[in-house]
């Protein structure tokens, strides 16, 4: 999703045991999304790094709505 793997560990072991929370989703996102706005407007030689980016803002996005559908049902 982005995020370093020492972040990734802390969000998923220590903090939140195990799962992502929907503020962090929301947050990776938000953070994914700038980034590619920003790299959208830089050299051509970034477009893997814009279409890594926009990945992990797209899982991000998905991640958030299937976890909204889950509990709304």
């Amino acid at each position: 999703m982005g995020a370093s793997k020492k972040e990734a560990e802390k969000i998923c072991n220590k903090e939140y045991g195990g799962y992502v929370s929907y503020p962090k989703l929301k947050e990776l996102h938000t953070t994914s999304l700038g980034k590619a706005n920003t790299l959208a407007d830089t050299d051509p030689e970034e477009l893997e790094e814009l279409e890594r980016v926009k990945t992990y803002s797209v899982k991000c996005y998905l991640l958030y709505l299937v976890g909204c559908l889950v509990v709304w049902r």
